[in-house]
C-alpha cells in the first residue's frame, strides 16, 4: 500500500516532498511559502500588469548611455548609436555622449528625432574633437543617422524646443558650448533638413550672449500671452533669465542672480558680482494658468535647498525683479540635488543620496509657505534622471538601472526591471526621455 521509500519502519530517512511550481504559484496557501518566495512568485505577474498599463499610455521610454547604448524600458529594440556614427577613430580613441534631447515627429513612420552632442577622447582620455549628430527613430525602434557635423568648442547642453514666433513649422535645436554663445539650428520636422542660423538673436534675443559666465547645463522656457521667458543655469552657479516682449520683440530685462546657503543676493544685470554656491541642478518654470502677473520659478544648486521665486514687475514697471517666496526645507540634507522633472500635476526632485521627493504642483504654487512632499522615498542609490509619463507613472534612472514607479494617493510601488540589473552609473543626466 505504501512505497518502501515512504513507509514508516525502524530505519528510515526523511525525504523532503517539494511542492510543484504550479502548486506554489496557484495555491500558495496550501504549502509553506515564505514571504520572500511569494514576492518572487507574483513579481512577474505584477510587472506584466504594470507594463500593460504602461503600454496603454502609448508612451515610449528610452535611456541612452554615455557610450551610445540605447535601452528601451520594455527591453525591445536595444541598439548602439556609435555604430551609426561615421567619425574615424584611431587605436585607443573613444567617443562619449555629452548631451541629448529629442522631439516627436509628425511622420507616422518616424517616432521621433534625436539630437546629440559628442566628445572624442584620445588614448589618454584627453578631448580632441567635438561633433553633433541628428538621428531619426523609426517606428520599428531602429535608428538612422541623418546629419553629423563638427563643433569647435566643447558642448555642454543641448535642447530641442518648439518653433518661435518668427520661425514657423520648424523645430529649434540649441547647442550650448563651454563659455561660448549658443548655436541655433532649424530642423524641418518632415525632411529633417538642418539649417544653421547665423544670428541667434534674431530668433531668441538674449541667447546671443558672447561672454557667458560659464557653461550652460540647465535651461527652461515659458511663454505667456505677453512675454517669452528664457532661463539658463550655469555650472559656475549663475542663473540668467531673459524676458522678451512678444509685442515689440524687445528684451525687457535680464535678471542674473546667485545664492549662498542661507543668503540670496539680487541686483540688476551684473554677472561679475553674483554667483551660486554650486552648479545649477534644478531650473523649472511653474506657470499659473491665467496669472501672467505671477511667474514662479523653482531653482536649486547642487548644494540646495530648492526654493521658489517669483519674477515680478517693479512699481515703476521699468523692469522685473526677483522675490523669494518659499524654501523646500525637505531638500536640505539630501547630499546633493541632481535633477527634477515636472508633470501635469506632480513635480519630482532627485538627489545623489537616493532621496526622491514628489510634490503636488498645486501646493508649490499656492500661498502656503510650509510645503511638504507628497512622497518622500529613499531609493538608496543616486538618482540620475527622471521622467513623468503621466501623474501615475514615473520612470526613474539611478545607478542601479531604470525603474518604473507607480504613484497613487495611498502608496508608491517600485518595480525593478530585471533586464537592467548591474551598475548603470555610466548613464548621463540628459539620457532619459519619453
Amino acid at each position: 500500500m505504501t512505497g518502501k521509500d515512504l513507509r514508516f519502519d525502524d530505519s528510515f530517512e526523511d525525504i523532503l516532498v517539494s511542492s510543484s511550481y504550479i502548486q506554489r504559484k496557484l495555491f500558495p496557501q496550501t504549502v509553506a511559502t515564505s514571504a520572500e518566495e511569494l514576492i518572487e512568485l507574483v513579481k512577474a505577474d505584477f510587472l506584466e500588469e504594470k507594463m500593460q498599463n504602461l503600454e496603454s499610455t502609448e508612451t515610449f521610454v528610452l535611456c541612452i548611455s554615455v557610450f551610445g547604448d540605447v535601452v528601451w524600458i520594455d527591453g525591445v529594440g536595444n541598439s548602439n548609436l556609435t555604430k551609426l556614427i561615421k567619425q574615424p577613430l584611431r587605436e585607443g580613441e573613444l567617443m562619449e555622449l555629452v548631451a541629448s534631447d529629442f522631439a516627436l515627429n509628425p511622420d507616422p513612420k518616424i517616432l521621433a528625432f534625436l539630437v546629440s552632442c559628442w566628445v572624442i577622447f584620445d588614448d589618454r582620455y584627453r578631448p580632441i574633437r567635438y561633433f553633433a549628430a541628428l538621428f531619426k527613430i523609426l517606428s520599428d525602434r531602429s535608428f538612422d543617422l541623418v546629419h553629423e557635423f563638427p563643433l569647435e568648442n566643447p558642448p555642454t547642453f543641448t535642447k530641442v524646443i518648439a518653433e518661435s514666433q518668427t520661425v514657423k513649422d520648424r523645430n529649434c535645436w540649441l547647442i550650448f558650448t563651454s563659455s561660448q554663445a549658443a548655436r541655433l539650428y532649424l530642423i524641418d520636422p518632415l525632411s529633417l533638413a538642418v539649417e544653421e542660423v547665423d544670428s541667434i538673436g534674431d530668433i531668441y534675443p538674449g541667447l546671443d550672449l558672447g561672454d557667458l559666465p560659464g557653461s550652460v547645463i540647465r535651461s527652461s522656457c515659458f511663454q505667456s500671452c505677453t512675454y517669452r521667458w528664457s532661463l539658463l543655469g550655469f555650472d559656475t552657479g549663475y542663473a540668467i533669465v531673459t524676458t522678451l516682449s512678444l509685442q515689440t520683440n524687445f528684451i525687457v530685462h535680464r535678471l542674473p542672480f546667485s545664492a549662498q546657503i542661507g543668503s540670496i543676493v539680487l541686483s540688476s544685470f551684473s554677472r561679475s558680482k553674483l554667483k551660486f554656491s554650486g552648479p545649477i541642478s534644478v531650473l523649472q518654470f511653474l506657470p499659473i494658468e491665467g496669472r501672467e502677473d505671477k511667474i514662479l520659478v523653482l531653482i536649486s544648486s547642487t548644494l540646495g535647498p530648492a526654493a521658489i521665486w517669483n519674477i515680478v514687475m517693479t512699481a515703476d514697471k521699468s523692469r522685473f525683479e526677483w522675490k523669494k517666496l518659499k524654501v523646500l526645507y525637505d531638500t536640505k540634507g539630501v547630499d546633493m540635488i541632481t535633477c527634477s522633472y515636472t508633470g501635469a500635476k506632480l513635480l519630482g526632485l532627485g538627489s545623489y543620496g537616493g532621496v526622491l521627493l514628489i510634490y503636488r504642483i498645486c501646493d508649490l504654487i499656492s500661498e502656503n509657505i510650509n510645503i511638504t512632499p507628497l512622497y518622500h522615498i529613499r531609493h538608496m542609490t543616486p538618482v540620475i534622471s527622471m521622467v513623468f509619463l503621466n501623474d501615475k507613472f514615473l520612470v526613474l534612472l539611478s545607478c542601479q538601472g531604470m525603474h518604473l514607479m507607480v504613484c497613487s494617493e495611498k502608496k508608491s510601488d517600485d518595480i525593478y526591471f530585471p533586464y537592467l540589473t548591474g551598475d548603470h552609473s555610466k548613464y548621463s543626466q540628459n539620457s532619459l526621455g519619453s
